[in-house]
């Protein structure tokens, strides 16, 4: 009995001591926390404030497609290297889903869901490039669930707010998914700022490459919204390509830089949004939701921009102005960016809320362009629209050439291996994506490090005939 009774007390002493452990370490954690954005806030006014979901990667597309986990891993890595402070997400919120369905149909939210459903093997495909998979619509509701948290935080406190999310969201409109986006995040934020938080306006604006339709489409059904994006025309989707369109509602700008466009033109761009905005919004009570995409880089495989890491000083920097004229808080959302330079691009672009002196950094032109390489004579080009792969000393190399004659070079190889290419599909040079004639189906492609059309000069100099029929026909 005594032995029973020693055990019970040494089991209770056990318990307490465990118990005062935990209240001393949160204890701890709380003073710590306090002091870490006590001096931020010192040191930073107007600091930086980052939502992230770690469990992200649940949402996947296949082998090969642009929008991978990576994007977001290394964006995590390189703003890890700033002064930011971090908020994970536990979980989603009750509201995201109700905050989807503002702005997208009960149909489409249904689609997603089916989907979505845990016992479904492999990929649906909601759109010629955008997929669902088991847990999809899951992971939708937790990043929508960033923005959220982005936008009550810039509301309340005086900092950037930035939802680290993916996949992108500002091409899936009302009813359909579109561009790797199954739900606009952008477009449920500002719903949400204006029928829960009671906003008098919300502006909309997008530096991704890409005009951003789903969002043009809501702009067009919600008269308390601006929309204005700085992107290359023409390019997918093949909106926002005439400036003189203000929408139905007269409350959206397009921007348009043309193919190749430096920091100087996309800048440009930009400063003509912000001030689209400053034009047409009165009164204090209203937000800017930035759809930020870094895909306008040199290095970006879907487009044709010259912008370096860099030059995203200047986009923050004006923003920034911008707001504390207005007098409104920033919430700043990842959308697109497909090359390795996004994290670091990113990062670059919130320099300004962190105390940088952006005022000194000068945005140049981009570098010029090494000159084209020449592969292959003019009489091994395909014909318009179709393909060929021919021996070069780079090796074999898969030569399109569009409908107006200009040749590109392809390095991956593209499907279906072994279908005659001039009965297979049409090649896009604006967009790098062959489109099959008969499902209308669009393969991406990548053009490797020579940006635009290779010429047809006089290399190889030996005549190809006998491997000419080795080659035809075949895709490599």
């Amino acid at each position: 009995q005594s032995y029973r009774r020693a055990a019970l007390v040494l089991w209770h002493w056990a318990a307490l001591r465990r118990a005062a452990m935990r209240l001393l370490w949160r204890c701890a954690l709380v003073h710590s926390v306090a002091l870490h954005s006590g001096g931020v806030n010192a040191l930073h006014p107007s600091g930086v404030k980052i939502f992230y979901d770690p469990r992200h990667a649940t949402h996947s597309n296949a082998k090969g497609h642009p929008e991978t986990p990576r994007r977001v891993d290394d964006c995590r890595r390189a703003l890890e290297k700033t002064d930011a402070t971090w908020q994970y997400l536990k979980q989603a919120r009750t509201d995201a889903e109700e905050s989807v369905r503002r702005v997208h149909s009960n149909q489409h939210i249904s689609r997603v869901k089916k989907a979505s459903k845990f016992y479904r093997f492999g990929r649906t495909r909601l759109a010629v490039d955008t997929y669902a998979k088991r847990g999809s619509h899951q992971t939708m509701l937790r990043a929508q669930s960033l923005w959220l948290d982005a936008v009550d935080h810039a509301s309340i406190q005086n900092e950037l707010a930035v939802a680290l999310s993916r996949p992108p969201g500002h091409h899936a409109s009302r009813h359909v998914a579109d561009g790797f986006c199954l739900y606009n995040f952008a477009a449920g934020a500002a719903a949400y700022a204006l029928d829960v938080l009671g906003k008098d306006w919300v502006a909309l604006l997008d530096f991704d490459v890409h005009h951003g339709n789903g969002v043009a489409a809501y702009a067009d059904e919600e008269a308390r919204v601006m929309y204005a994006s700085a992107h290359q025309a023409p390019l997918w989707p093949n909106t926002g390509d005439d400036p003189s369109d203000q929408g139905l509602l007269g409350n959206r700008l397009n921007a348009c830089v043309k193919r190749g466009a430096d920091a100087v033109e996309f800048c440009g761009a930009w400063d003509r949004c912000l001030k689209f905005v400053a034009d047409r919004v009165s009164g204090s009570n209203g937000l800017l939701v930035v759809s930020a995409g870094f895909d306008a880089l040199l290095e970006d495989p879907l487009a044709q921009c010259r912008l370096r890491p860099q030059d995203y000083v200047r986009i923050g920097r004006a923003t920034k102005d911008a707001a504390e004229t207005l007098g409104v808080p920033v919430v700043l959302g990842l959308e697109g960016g497909y090359s390795t330079k996004v994290g670091d691009a990113f990062a670059h672009s919130i320099r300004p809320w962190l105390g940088d002196d952006a005022d000194l950094v000068e945005v140049e032109a981009a570098p010029k362009l090494a000159r084209r390489v020449e592969v292959c004579e003019s009489n091994q080009l395909p014909e318009p629209g179709a393909l060929r792969c021919v021996s070069t000393k780079h090796g074999p190399l898969t030569i399109a050439t569009t409908s107006d004659g200009a040749a590109y070079a392809l390095q991956k190889r593209l499907p279906p291996y072994g279908l005659a290419t001039r009965f297979y599909g049409d090649f896009d040079g604006q967009v790098r994506t062959i489109k099959d004639r008969g499902s209308g189906t669009k393969f991406y492609v990548d053009s490797g490090d020579v940006r635009g059309p290779w010429c047809p000069a006089i290399l190889p100099k030996r005549p190809l005939a006998r491997r000419r029929r080795a080659f035809d026909g075949r895709l490599d």
